[in-house]
């Protein structure tokens, strides 16, 4: 049985309907293009967390009107597998949304150093990364991110995890507050995603 189809007119209703709306996940729908995304960035003001994975029509123009209508607000993005997303998207977003605490931008072929750089100096609250699978970006700068966050983790006495998930070129980063085992792996799984 195939599976149902949203129209993109349909989901850029959404925000008249739920203008109220603080999470909401769109993966894997295959209409969820940039119109879509800046409606429901614009329409819902409030929303804190937004998963676009495989949301493959997304580009930087939706990037871009999301750091512009939800910098305010957003803590969560997901854009897992988009694939015509590029550094100018990503960096807009990492400027323009100050409180994000989880990204996801695994398997973005195109990103590269760059947005490592920028998310280290504009996204301070962030807690969760997943970059494994952004072949571009090397491991030097993947490196650094863990240094970055080790000397954070030390400094404030809180614990910085890394996780390599593909070998030396992929990896999710988590420094969230868990305990860990004698291995110095978190107790409570997480795939990064």
């Amino acid at each position: 049985m195939p599976s149902p189809v949203v129209s993109s007119a349909a989901l850029a209703q959404l925000p008249s309907l739920l203008p109220k709306l603080v999470s909401l996940n769109l993966s894997y729908l295959e209409n969820v293009n940039d119109a879509v995304v800046a409606a429901i960035a614009s329409g819902c003001p409030r929303l804190r967390e937004l998963r676009l994975a495989y949301c493959i029509q997304i580009t930087d123009v939706g990037l871009r009107a999301i750091a512009g209508y939800l910098g305010g607000t957003l803590q969560v993005l997901s854009l897992h597998s988009d694939d015509l997303c590029t550094d100018v998207g990503l960096v807009a977003v990492c400027k323009g949304c100050p409180l994000l605490a989880e990204l996801d931008a695994a398997f973005l072929r195109f990103l590269t150093d760059v947005v490592v750089d920028v998310i280290l100096v504009h996204c301070a609250r962030l807690v969760k990364l997943a970059l494994h699978g952004c072949l571009q970006i090397t491991k030097k700068a993947r490196a650094r991110v863990q240094q970055v966050w080790d000397e954070q983790a030390a400094a404030a006495r809180s614990g910085g995890e890394f996780v390599t998930a593909d070998g030396d070129l992929a990896a999710t980063y988590d420094r969230s507050d868990k305990s860990s085992d004698d291995n110095g792996t978190s107790s409570d799984e997480d795939d990064g995603c």
